[in-house]
């Protein structure tokens, strides 16, 4: 088995490599190549007959093989064309010739073909292309063709043609911008490699469709340019670029054409839907640039201010009557400047959202599209990109309805009683934040179970409001609007009010609304729920996905069995509502949403538009369009805009009510029906008759008199379906039952109205219906005693009320005030008083007069009357406020006697006018001080003054209390009544916590914060009593003092603090100063981490000591700081004995012993470190360089000697070639060098170490190298030139060696430092030299002798100077010391590189840093510590890690996360979890499976789906409705059914041909028709009566006869004559006599004796037998038209009987 594997694998692998390997007829010697150019297609044959280069080309001899085509060395192919006869260098040209379908081979492709041979029969002067045929096999080889041929039969020849070059690839256009031009340039790829040409070719489309060719150019680069000039190519053009390729050398052999993709230059707008829902949802809207924009701005603003202003509109289908159907995010959009990229050159985005109208308009279509440019650009202006459509599909808004007791309605239209009690969930939207709580309380019915909403909450985001009346008792309380919370951003609320406040609405940006109808026994709820709810509703008004069998739901989303469930599941327990707490969850500070309307046109304003009419076209409840018909007053600045929450603001709805404000004291309030447990199940339904007698048939006929012919439904009764008013009249019908009451006839009235308006808002054309919008702003038609205008019913003179039914002329009247008139001031606001009375009408001149009695000698009198406005309640109660300066009590100064109590007591005559012409009553309101006064209210109101008061400056204070001036004054009634006394309690302050004992220490600062507190208060004031000198104690009780330095003393300090009634305490504080037992200096300070008034310290040591008391001294000769020499350690510091040689501090000095002239005189002294050496003696000496004795013939020593020294030999001075290449260097003792050069080679001259020509200057290279030649054409010498200025030793090494090098050719450089006496030995054929004189040969100054062989010979050196005269050199007298040179005759100067006066100091430039050493001319002698050529660089060892930077000697300065000497410990800055691993300072290394900065997020691969949360590597914790372990897996239960998938939470995908949340309902297209279910996929089961596929058909059990037609369930439709079910009786229009029967349509079939047609006639025997022929043959006759189906219809059938002769 292995073996067979093996084998395969062998198999596998040769068939892959013989895959890899090419045909051999492709491989190189697999093939001939015919090469000839004649055989060129192109070529004629004639050139060849008409002359004898070349004979015609014949392959009939050509041998069979494979062969490849190349024409001029170049790889050519078979033309696949007719090639014309005489071509080809033949007279019959073979080419290839393709048949239908047939194609070349591609690439490792062989193909069978045939070739054509052309020729021509003569005298016949048409060509046959194809007269011969030849087999031809043709192989791809890649880059090349192989061709297999044979020999031709003539004188035939293969053509050949030359292979067009590739075609280029990739080709693209893409934008660029030249200052504010635009071009397109179009870029392509070639793949050849030979030298090709392109021609390219721009077009573009027509506004017809059609190609326009704009421009054609041939070019050598890859790529060529058009300009988006504004004529030829402008924005909006859609923009082609084609290109080919051809040969250079032969232009007329191209490829094919290659051609872009369209390329749309301009500014397009994307959508990323153009199909939406009218959801409010917002959907993405791209505005692109496919061209770079231009900067429009001034020339020196930066690109980034460059933008593009682009203004948006949108305009809809029917807009001039419907509105706008699409708002945007914005009507102008900036495009930045910036590159371009993927065909985008600048981009911005918007947002759209379909506008929600709740019109049934179906489905419209927007165009949005961007307004002409108006700008100076050429290219710009005036263009107008393309638009986009987007449609908009309709989607209907629902409506839930909880009406009176209540009945209920829920969005799908399911209707149900709720007779429970407390607090419920009516509402709760899961697509946004918004839901409603109801309050359902007792109302009205003694018998049986009835309950009525006394209130909502509405919840919008973080914006709770609420509209309540439940704190009370049904009948007196009135409804509250209360503002609970208040988020952040801008609200979207928006409230209205109706009917003068029968109607309260609150509106949401999402199109939802809560319309609460007030009555006096509660309020009746209209909900509505945009389409963007649908499917995401809960709560009592139920699920709104167009089915009622699920609206009984749980929060669950469980379906529930009944009504009382499902009501009992949405009840809240106590104190979980909005009406007792408001949302947790942290408010947001995003700004809201805006929405513009961005018509072409100005928008229309139809319908009263709910949004206010404003210049700017945005605002965040643009994507509603709020209509309302009903009249309605925007009252929600009174409520969303104040900065105060809680305000709440009473509407009292008796017949006429106004949101008016009052204070709510209290935000919740005991509801206790919340704590009543709910009924398990209801009791029994109510009888007929009611306990009044009232009968279920009096019931109807009383609620179809007063809701069927009510005004709204008679007006409205084109819209109102009939079911909507069987509706109410039911509702009615179970009020008056449950109620036994005559008032709730009009219960229901305003759900007609809400539905009126429902109905006449979803209508495209409203204006048809001029009466239903009369009857909706004016109910009753304003009861014929007023005018209807579009703002509700204008009210004749005399009449009010929203329909004008009240009557206003009379005078109100007021029965009492609130809390009888009296306000104490101390215990309520009294700021504002509820009147009570009846005739209080709601209108603008509504006022209060106010009239001040004031008590002047004794007496009352009155004061001018003061006019303010009411606030309506109802047409009973009012409230009014005191004038604004007269709210609080009179200032009284003088001291009221008793019969001046009523001094301080504010009274005020309150009367009231509906119109400020009548006046009502007076009754009297009284301010009093219930802390100084007791006021009774009776027949007369007495206010008395109380007992242990004060009445000061006006105002009152009780026995006791602190004057607010003074702490120190207060009010003692038994001393003074009237005045403020001193406080006899006043306490002293008590010192807090002071410690026994403070511990200091000899010269420290002390501080210690004293602390007290005053029982009254005050403030206090802290002093120093007593203590040493320097102790203090601020104002404040911060202590300090400086202490002495007396050791172990114990100081006593006392201080005093009192308060502002001069209360004092005092205190002694003990402090104890302790010795500073610091050693060797040493500091004492405190320590940081214990308080200072503990006496802790630390010692501070100075240099060279440490410890806790600097007791131990630091070895400071650790490391060796004397590096040379020894060190001797002492307290603090350290000293060095250094050895011969070394000075200085540390011994890194060295000492220059050459100072002292140690060798015999002309010996050169080298100084080393720590030493120095002599160089030898001179000649005739002998000796170690110190000593030198001279030596006679017979070899004794003429003077004695020094001992001789040791010194190490040192390099020979010439093996550093110092010399002129070609010039031999000579040893020599002589010169303080060490070394003489020989004489320059011929044609220069110089001293040999510089060599040069007449017309150069020669820049000395050093001693290393050879000098740098410079041509330089040197002045005429004169005797000025023969001297060298002396240099100025201040000047850097560098500038003297300029200036010596630009004196170079006036004075050659010498030897320097020659003893005295020396002459240098001229070379012996110096003396005649060949060539002519000429200027420069010799040394400057001496003269060119020529001699008589044709020589020339230079003269001797000037004085001073010594050579050959062609190189002379200074010669000093004395010998130059040490580092100098002889510059000039008897001149020493100092080398380069050196100073001083002696030069002996080195010279390094720049200088050396960090105490380095200059040691030779620019080099640096560094201590330890410091490295570079200057010392400049510090150098730490061993050296800093992680980039630490060395500052110092051997100190590090460490980057961030890194500490110690060399920054070899790492801080970690995060705590590295889950065995993470810092591997940086914010880095950490995570272990498989955890991501994140500390490790601490697990990693789940794949990620956790739908929500799930990753706690462990490849562990996810699911949310509710998911499992698996990546939470791919979703629950749904019930499961799905019938083949449905589960793709999220209880959500089914369902297979065709089901449908519903669980797939559990068949679906039938079409639909099953009469009242048919849909059993199965398109399967219906039909009622009785019915059949076919679609339960179409109807079913007559027994056949109609007489040629009835089936057309119902056991229907025939009988034609004319028959009648009975199935059409078997006939039918005789006169009755049939004498027993006669009715046989046949109008005959009658006649008892013997009787004839005629009704058998009226007596008839004879004999003639019976004919008459029954005759009848025979009638039914004959008939019964064959019955048969034939063609009875004739309406046509009456008449048989005549036989005339009796």
């Amino acid at each position: 088995m292995k073996r067979d594997v093996s084998v395969l694998q062998l198999l596998v692998f040769l068939f892959a490599h013989a895959r890899a390997e090419p045909p051999p007829e492709c491989a190189p010697g697999g093939h001939s190549v015919l090469q000839e150019p004649y055989r060129s297609a192109t070529f004629s044959s004639s050139w060849l007959q008409q002359s004898s280069v070349h004979e015609l080309i014949c392959d009939h001899s050509l041998t069979a093989g494979w062969y490849q085509f190349q024409l001029f060395h170049k790889p050519a192919s078979m033309p696949t064309h007719c090639v014309q006869v005489n071509h080809c260098g033949t007279q019959a040209p073979v080419w290839l010739s393709l048949g239908e379908g047939e194609t070349l081979p591609g690439p490792g492709e062989v193909r069978q073909l045939s070739a054509c041979a052309a020729w021509h029969l003569y005298p016949s002067t048409s060509t046959d292309c194809c007269m011969f045929r030849l087999p031809v096999t043709v192989r791809h080889c890649g880059n090349f063709y192989v061709y297999l041929l044979q020999p031709t039969q003539g004188c035939m020849a293969y053509c050949a043609q030359e292979v067009p070059p590739p075609a280029p690839s990739s080709v693209l256009i893409a934008p660029e911008s030249r200052g504010n031009s635009v071009y397109l340039r179009c870029s392509f790829h070639s793949g050849s490699n030979s030298s090709v040409g392109f021609m390219v070719s721009w077009s573009r489309l027509s506004a017809l469709g059609l190609r326009e060719e704009l421009k054609q150019e041939t070019t050598l680069h890859t790529s060529a340019l058009i300009e988006l000039d504004g004529f030829n190519l402008r924005l909006g053009d859609k923009i082609y670029c084609s290109s080919s390729s051809f040969f250079l050398d032969s232009p007329e052999i191209h490829s094919p054409s290659v051609e872009s993709a369209e390329f749309f230059a301009g500014i397009r707008l994307r959508a990323a839907q153009s199909r939406v829902s009218e959801d409010g949802r917002l959907y993405e809207l791209l505005v692109e640039s496919t061209v770079p924009v231009p900067c429009l701005k001034e020339k020196d603003s930066s690109p980034h201010d460059c933008t593009l202003s682009l203004d948006i509109s949108t305009s809809s289908q029917d807009e001039e009557q419907l509105g706008s159907d699409v708002s945007l995010s914005s009507c102008a959009v900036e495009l930045g400047v910036g590159p371009c990229a993927e065909g985008v050159c600048s981009q911005a985005l918007l947002h759209f959202s379909p506008v929600t109208d709740f019109i049934l308009d179906g489905n419209r279509t927007t165009n949005i599209s961007v307004k002409p440019i108006a700008t100076d650009n050429f290219l710009w202006n005036g263009y107008t990109p393309e638009s986009t459509q987007i449609t908009v599909t309709d989607v209907p808004s629902a409506y839930c309805y909880v009406f009176t007791d209540p009945h209920t309605v829920t969005f799908d239209g399911r209707s149900y009683e709720n007779y429970q009690i407390g607090t419920f969930v009516l509402y709760r939207s899961v697509a946004w934040a918004v839901e409603v709580h109801v309050r359902q309380w007792e109302c009205g019915s003694v018998e049986h179970a009835a309950s009525c909403v006394c209130g909502f909450v509405l919840r919008d985001g973080h914006d709770v409001v609420s509209f309540d009346m439940c704190d009370g008792e049904l009948g007196e309380t009135k409804p509250q609007l209360s503002v609970k919370n208040k988020g952040l951003n801008k609200s979207s609320l928006r409230i209205t009010e109706s009917y003068q406040g029968r109607k309260i609405t609150m509106s949401l940006s999402s199109g939802a609304f809560v319309r609460a109808d007030v009555s006096s026994w509660g309020m009746s709820l209209t909900l509505r729920a945009p389409g963007a709810d649908r499917g995401h509703t809960q709560g009592l008004c139920g699920t709104y996905d167009g089915q009622t069998h699920n609206d009984f739901h749980s929060a669950e989303g469980a379906l529930l069995p009944d009504e009382h469930s499902f009501i009992s599941a949405w009840r809240l327990p106590p104190g979980k509502s909005l009406f007792d707490s408001v949302p947790s969850s942290p408010p947001t500070t995003t700004s809201p949403r805006k929405f513009c309307h961005c018509q072409t046109t100005p928008p229309p304003t139809p319908h009263r538009a709910q949004t206010p009419l404003t210049s700017d076209p945005c605002s965040h409840l643009g994507n509603v369009r709020l209509s309302s018909l009903i009249p309605t007053l925007d009252v929600t600045a009174e409520y969303i805009s104040s900065v105060e929450l809680l305000k709440t603001h009473p509407l009292h709805p008796n017949k006429a009510q106004s949101l008016s404000q009052s204070h709510l004291e209290d935000f919740t309030y005991f509801f206790p029906e919340d704590h009543e447990p709910a009924p398990r199940q209801p009791d029994s339904p109510p009888a007929w008759p009611t306990h009044s007698g009232l009968s279920e048939e009096q019931a109807r006929a009383q609620c179809r008199g007063t809701l069927v012919n009510s005004s709204i439904a008679q007006g409205c009764a084109r819209l109102l379906q009939k079911s909507t008013l069987d509706q109410a009249v039911e509702m009615c019908v179970s009020d008056l039952q449950l109620k036994d009451e005559d008032s709730w006839l009009n219960g229901t009235l305003p759900l007609l109205e809400n539905e009126c308006e429902r109905r006449l808002v979803e209508q495209r054309r409203r204006e048809d219906y001029p009466e239903v919008l009369a009857i909706l702003r004016c109910p009753s038609l304003c009861s014929g005693n007023g005018q209807c205008s579009e703002w509700g019913c204008v009210c004749f003179p005399g009449f009010g009320s929203y329909d004008c039914s009240s009557l206003s002329d009379q005078i109100p009247e007021i029965s009492e005030l609130e809390r009888s008139g009296v306000c104490d001031v101390r215990q309520a606001d009294c700021s504002r008083v509820r009147v009570f009375g009846h005739g209080f009408r709601d209108s603008y001149q509504l006022k209060c007069e106010f009239v001040q009695e004031k008590f002047v000698d004794g007496e009352w009198v009155l004061d001018e009357p003061r006019l303010v406005l009411a606030s309506f309640l109802d047409v009973t109660a009012l409230e009014c406020q005191l004038p604004l300066e007269d709210r609080r009590l009179p200032a009284v100064s003088q001291q009221p006697t008793a019969a001046e109590a009523n001094r301080a007591v504010s009274r005020w005559q309150i009367r009231v006018s509906n119109d400020g012409y009548s006046y009502s009553n007076a009754k009297i309101v009284t301010l009093y001080d219930g802390r100084c006064h007791i006021c009774n209210a009776g027949t007369e109101l007495l206010c008395t003054l109380r007992e242990k008061t004060c009445f000061i400056s006006g105002v009152c204070y009780g026995e006791g209390e602190i004057s607010p001036i003074s702490p120190c004054l207060s009010c003692l009634p038994d001393s003074s009544p009237h005045t403020w006394s001193s406080a006899h309690k006043n306490q002293p302050p008590v010192f807090q916590s002071l410690p026994p004992l403070l511990r200091s220490f000899s010269g420290d600062s002390l501080e210690y914060q004293l602390q007290a507190l005053d029982p009254e208060g005050s403030a206090l004031v802290f002093s120093l009593v007593s203590g040493p000198d320097g102790a203090s104690v601020s104002p404040g009780g911060l202590l300090t003092w400086r202490t002495s330095n007396s050791e172990g003393d114990a100081h006593t300090i006392r201080v005093s603090v009192s308060d502002r009634c001069a209360a004092q305490s005092t205190a002694q504080i003990q402090v104890s100063v302790l010795p500073c037992s610091c050693l060797n200096g040493g500091t004492c300070v405190p320590s940081p981490l214990l308080p200072r008034s503990t006496g802790v310290y630390v010692c501070a040591c100075p240099r060279g000591f440490r410890g806790g008391r600097c007791d131990e001294d630091i070895d400071d000769c650790k490391p060796n700081p004397c590096r040379y020499g020894r060190c001797i350690d002492a307290p603090g510091s350290f000293s060095c004995i250094c050895p011969a040689g070394m000075t200085g501090h540390t011994c890194r000095e060295d000492v220059d012993e050459c100072l002292s002239q140690p060798c015999f005189p002309g010996v050169g002294c080298n100084n080393t470190l720590g030493s120095f050496t002599c160089g030898h003696c001179p000649p005739g000496f002998s000796g170690d360089g110190r000593n030198c004795t001279q030596e006679n013939i017979s070899g004794g020593a003429l003077f004695p000697s020094r001992p001789k020294s040791s010194r190490p030999l040192s390099p020979s001075p010439c093996s550093r070639r110092p010399c002129h290449p070609g010039v031999q260097c000579f040893e020599s003792v002589h010169v303080s060098a060490g070394y003489v050069c020989g004489p320059c080679p011929h044609g220069l001259h110089g001293n040999g170490r510089i060599c040069r020509r007449t017309n150069q200057r020669t820049v000395p290279g050093g001693a290393d190298g050879p000098p740098h030649v410079i041509t330089h054409n040197p002045p005429p010498p004169t005797s000025s030139s023969l001297l060298r200025k002396q240099p100025d030793r201040r000047a850097r090494p560098k500038d003297r060696t300029t200036e010596r090098n630009q004196t170079t050719d006036l004075s050659p450089a010498v030897h320097r430092g020659q003893p005295r006496g020396t002459q240098l030995t001229p070379d012996p054929g110096a003396g005649e030299r060949g060539g002519a004189c000429e200027e420069g040969t010799c040394f400057p100054g001496v003269p060119c002798e020529p001699t008589a062989a044709g020589l020339y010979k230079c003269s001797s050196c000037p004085h001073g100077y010594a050579g050959d005269g062609v190189t002379c050199q200074a010669v000093c007298k004395y010998p130059c010391g040490r580092n100098m040179e002889c510059s000039l005759p008897n001149t020493c100067t100092c080398k380069e590189g050196y100073t001083g006066y002696s030069c002996h100091i080195a010279v390094c430039r720049p200088d050396c840093k960090n105490q380095g050493r200059c040691v030779r001319p620019s080099v640096c002698e560094c201590p330890l510590g410091y490295i570079g050529p200057t010392c400049e660089e510090a150098h730490c060892d061993p050296p800093c890690l992680h980039g630490g930077i060395c500052a110092a000697r051997n100190h590090c300065t460490c980057p961030y996360g890194y500490v110690g000497p060399r920054c070899e410990i790492m801080v970690c800055s995060r705590h590295c979890e889950n065995g993470g691993e810092c591997v940086s300072p914010d880095v950490c290394r995570c272990k498989t499976g955890w991501q994140g900065p500390t490790c601490a997020s697990a990693l789940c691969d794949p990620l956790c789906a739908n929500g799930g949360t990753c706690i462990k590597p490849n562990s996810c914790v699911c949310p509710s409705g998911f499992y698996g372990a990546h939470c791919h897996i979703a629950l749904c239960n019930p499961p799905c059914k019938n083949g449905g998938q589960c793709i999220r939470n209880n959500m089914c995908s369902c297979p065709e041909g089901y449908t519903g949340r669980r797939c559990q309902r068949s679906v039938c297209e079409p639909m099953c028709m009469n009242r048919a279910k849909c059993v199965g996929p398109n399967t219906c089961s039909c009622a009785s009566g019915w059949s076919g596929d679609r339960c179409s058909k109807p079913v007559c059990l027994q056949r109609c006869k007489n040629g009835g037609e089936c057309i119902g369930p056991n229907t025939c439709q009988c034609p004319a004559g028959w009648e009975g079910l199935q059409c078997q009786s006939p039918v005789c229009k006169q009755a049939c006599l004498n027993g006669g029967r009715c046989v046949l349509p109008d005959y009658c079939h006649c008892r013997k004796g009787f004839k005629g047609l009704t058998c009226a006639i007596k008839a004879r025997d004999t003639r019976h037998t004919l008459q029954l022929a005759t009848l025979s043959a009638v039914l004959f006759r008939f019964h064959q038209e019955i048969r034939k189906n063609k009875p004739r219809k309406h046509e009456e059938r008449r048989i005549c009987g036989v005339k009796n002769e």
